[in-house]
């Protein structure tokens, strides 16, 4: 039990995000027989959320939010319906949800 990273001949397919507070990469991964998450391999963050999978999209700059898209099917082969959610540093989330099909830019930078 446990998961396997989103991948197509090894090499991540569905998107990779840079935090930049721990220089690390973050990656989704998907449920291969239910097991506890663990890491993608030794210095990657991964994103599991309840259900269904999530593909990173970008952090905040300053790694306090993680852009998804989160996807409610349990493989990327049915990945069944798509919404966009920001995923806290401490892991709550809020969906994103409007009349067309979700689509990130990019994060604002804070007025000073």
């Amino acid at each position: 039990g446990g998961f396997a990273r989103l991948t197509s001949g090894g090499l991540e397919d569905t998107g990779i995000a840079w935090d930049p507070r721990t220089q690390e990469p973050t990656v989704g991964v998907v449920s291969v027989a239910g097991g506890p998450a663990g890491p993608a391999f030794a210095g990657v963050h991964t994103v599991v959320p309840p259900t269904g999978f999530d593909v990173p999209v970008a952090w905040a700059p300053d790694s306090s939010f993680l852009a998804v898209r989160h996807f409610e099917g349990a493989t990327t082969d049915q990945s069944g319906s798509e919404t966009l959610n920001l995923v806290s540093a401490g892991g709550s989330r809020v969906a994103i949800i409007g009349p067309l099909a979700p689509e990130f830019v990019g994060w604002m930078t804070p007025a000073r």
